[in-house]
């Protein structure tokens, strides 16, 4: 199964809510705490593609995306489903 990763601020409210929901699913994750280390949010930028909001989620190589995303892929798919499904090689 992938890694999941977050980049993460404390204080924001939308990150708080995003590990909420990690944990209350039962996944482990890493977090990347951009206020201890602001120097890995030019990383994240890097690795989304352009969005600098926090939080940003990562399923392996996946881009979830922020905390209105994860909590619709977890509507949609299941985070559990979607974090397997990451670690599927593509077509």
């Amino acid at each position: 199964m992938p890694q999941v990763r977050m980049y993460f601020k404390q204080g924001c409210p939308y990150s708080a809510s995003a590990r909420r929901l990690l944990d209350e699913k039962g996944i482990p994750y890493d977090i990347i705490d951009v206020t201890e280390h602001p120097e890995k949010r030019e990383d994240m930028v890097r690795e989304t593609g352009g969005p600098s909001t926090l939080p940003q989620i990562f399923f392996g190589h996946r881009h979830v995306g922020g905390y209105t995303e994860l909590q619709e892929l977890d509507r949609s798919e299941g985070l559990r489903s979607a974090l397997v499904n990451a670690g599927k090689p593509t077509a």
